[in-house]
């Protein structure tokens, strides 16, 4: 089993010393660096958690309000940083998806033959 945490510590090791995790962290960086991009994201998570608020008491947002996070999602998408950050994590994202489905290809072929043996048990 220690072999297992061994290799888990190996991959965490190679993530940090990747050119992707690299890209991420100046990514971040210049983000919070850039007090626009910041400006922007905290105005959006601001409104994001009212509305939410708003939709938990079974309130509808206003057209005003809807109107007001379309513009800063348009203003976030044209900001050039949050645009790097939202791509290098996109490209992170991926590499974790496709990291998890060869980790768990094991486990998911296990309980497919194992679906598989039920069907043919109902027969």
């Amino acid at each position: 089993m220690a072999n297992l945490y061994d290799t888990a510590n190996q991959l965490e090791r190679e993530l940090r010393e990747s050119e992707l995790f690299a890209d991420l962290t100046a990514a971040l960086k210049d983000l919070q660096e850039d007090t626009e991009a910041t400006e922007l994201i905290s105005k959006h998570q601001e409104l994001m958690q009212s509305l939410q608020m708003k939709q938990m008491t079974g309130q509808e947002p206003t057209e005003e309000e809807t109107a007001e996070i379309q513009s800063l999602i348009e203003e976030a998408e044209g900001n050039a940083t949050i645009k790097q950050v939202s791509e290098v994590e996109l490209k992170m994202n991926q590499l974790m998806e496709d990291i998890n489905k060869i980790i768990t290809a094991p486990l998911q072929e296990l309980y497919q033959v194992e679906e598989v043996e039920e069907a043919e048990d109902q027969e």
